[in-house]
């Protein structure tokens, strides 16, 4: 057995991945005779909260003077399908859905990708990700080939250095935005505003639920829990969720369901099973995007940790109170009150007590990460927020 240290390996491993997926990369690059005249790809991969924040652009491109009447294709990420072939088909052409994890991990996959990327020939690619990857939207915008390709200049957080000087190479064409650390939805503004040149008057993302008939899932008066996270730090205790479930359902009568994917069904099982004074009915694994959507448009109160869940809310104008650790402070939260007065962030004392007089301060220093435990909110305080949204 090695007595070599783990990150002794982390360096030659980085360094064997690269050139393996370079390979594959370059193996799949396959360049058209000809450029299909006014063809655009659009390349967005990052998360579902992300794609949130994005989606609202598109009818501007869609009808700007600049790309109007092109066929418009968006290499997107598969998590978000169902729910941009339901609110976004009117202005998408043609959809290519990318697992990521095969992507980086089935390098046959993600040959067959690349390489019919490369062969239809589109004239124009745009990847408008501000903190870009470089295996994943850089790698598509190259085998692209388009004779157009523009990104955005971007930061490092997804990246290394040594790769940013080499995928800004993949480009025609780079936009520098503000790298201030504001709101992930106005950084998107900002690069759609200098791409299309044209001023793009909305402040806040927006969903149109109402395009389609609800499905109406659950009837009468309900709160929405949404107990995931990506890692322990960002994820509130589930007897915290379940005291949450037992002041709603005493206090003003709701229904209580814990929404999410497959993956939180054992953290939905744990509050049902800790909430003796609650009767919660578990939906996890058992909605599409679209359903999830719908739910929290018609919730009376949507309570949540550091998810997707919590920009939708604020798309379609549901009260959330929103309980982070603090992490890319300033780029995903907290919403200004003057545009979504129905958004209650939380975070641990240590940012709370500073927010108001020292804000800049916070997102110097949580500007990339926080080691800050989301289980530092107490149930009291959440209880006190809840009890002061659902009077208003």
């Amino acid at each position: 057995m090695s007595d070599l240290p783990n990150d002794f390996w982390a360096f030659p491993k980085k360094i064997a991945k690269f050139f393996i997926l370079q390979m594959v990369d370059g193996l799949s690059l396959r360049r058209p005779t000809t450029f299909k005249p006014k063809t655009l790809l659009l390349v967005r991969l990052d998360a579902i909260g992300d794609y949130v924040l994005f989606r609202n652009f598109l009818e501007f491109l869609r009808k700007s003077q600049k790309y109007q009447g092109h066929h418009l294709t968006l290499c997107g990420n598969i998590a978000w399908r169902n729910m941009a072939e339901t609110y976004d088909a009117d202005f998408i052409d043609d959809f290519i859905w990318i697992d990521k994890r095969k992507f980086l991990r089935n390098f046959f996959y993600r040959w067959g990708v690349l390489k019919d990327i490369g062969l239809r020939g589109f004239e124009v690619a745009i990847h408008p990700t501000f903190s870009r990857e470089y295996y994943f939207g850089d790698a598509i915008i190259k085998a692209s080939g388009a004779q157009e390709r523009i990104g955005n200049y971007g930061d490092l957080s997804n990246m290394e250095s040594w790769q940013k000087k080499l995928a800004d190479n993949y480009y025609t064409k780079l936009i520098k935005i503000s790298d201030a650390n504001i709101l992930e939805f106005y950084k998107n503004k900002e690069f759609f505003e200098k791409l299309l040149d044209q001023e793009i008057p909305i402040t806040k993302p927006h969903i149109e639920v109402n395009k389609f008939p609800p499905k109406n899932l659950v009837t009468g008066k309900y709160a929405l829990i949404f107990p995931g996270a990506r890692n322990e730090r960002k994820r509130w205790a589930t007897d915290k969720f379940a005291q949450i479930a037992e002041h709603l359902t005493s206090k003003y009568g709701l229904k209580m369901l814990v929404a999410g994917s497959d993956l939180e069904k054992k953290w939905a099982q744990q509050i049902i099973a800790e909430a003796e004074k609650a009767e919660v009915q578990d939906l996890t694994g058992r909605t599409t995007l679209r359903e999830v959507t719908e739910l929290i448009s018609q919730a009376d109160i949507v309570v949540a940790n550091d998810t997707f869940a919590a920009h939708v809310a604020v798309a379609v104008d549901t009260k959330i109170i929103y309980l982070l650790t603090g992490e890319h402070f300033g780029r995903f939260g907290p919403y200004p009150q003057d545009i979504t007065h129905k958004t209650y962030l939380v975070y641990p004392h240590e940012i709370m007590e500073k927010i108001s007089a020292d804000f800049d301060s916070l997102t110097e220093k949580y500007k990339y990460n926080s080691l800050l435990d989301v289980n530092q909110i107490s149930v009291a305080e959440v209880i006190k927020l809840l009890d002061q949204a659902l009077a208003s």
